[in-house]
């Protein structure tokens, strides 16, 4: 495990517990309008009961390194 990194919480979490779960620090957070705007894009994984939208923090971690890591060239 990364030492720099936080351990993921188990279950599924709201955007709001997302937030909190996977950027601890939250001056570098994105806000919830981001999340939101990434979920409509498809660009997070969320699943959805309803109304009510929960996200699996271990699967939108994998995403957001899948889609926002820069390789070195």
């Amino acid at each position: 495990m990364n030492p720099h990194t936080t351990p993921t919480p188990e279950g599924l979490l709201t955007a709001e517990e997302l937030l909190k779960a996977i950027w601890p620090n939250e001056r570098s957070r994105p806000s919830l309008r981001t999340i939101r705007e990434w979920q409509a894009k498809r660009m997070l994984p969320y699943v959805k009961c309803g109304r009510l939208v929960y996200f699996d923090p271990a699967k939108v971690r994998q995403s957001i390194a899948k889609r926002f890591t820069v390789e070195a060239a």
